[in-house]
């Protein structure tokens, strides 16, 4: 995706958590840190190679990979944790009916 430079550069409508490869011609590699500081995560510059471009995607397919599998081990401990507080409460419950009884 090419860029203008501006202080924004993402396209109408994406959200700031969205992952980007912005473009930016050699001699405005100096402007980069202003990408970063918008939510860039990488840039391409040309000419661009096919090993660095392939290098690149796999990196991010990696990252994403491992972003999915952090969320479904996220999602089975608040499972856990849930199931393990249901049977809490009633195991407390269970306990209090046998003490006042």
């Amino acid at each position: 995706m090419a860029t203008s430079g501006g202080a924004d550069s993402r396209p109408p409508g994406e959200s700031r958590h969205t992952d980007h490869l912005h473009h930016r011609e050699p001699e405005e590699r100096v402007c980069g840190i202003q990408g970063y500081s918008v939510g860039a995560v990488d840039y391409i510059f040309k000419p661009v190679s096919a090993d660095m471009l392939v290098s690149k995607v796999n990196v991010f397919v990696d990252l994403y990979r491992r972003s999915r599998a952090l969320k479904r081990q996220a999602q089975d401990l608040r499972q856990a944790h849930d199931e393990l507080d249901l049977r809490v409460r009633e195991r407390t419950e269970e306990l209090a009916r046998a003490n006042s009884g």
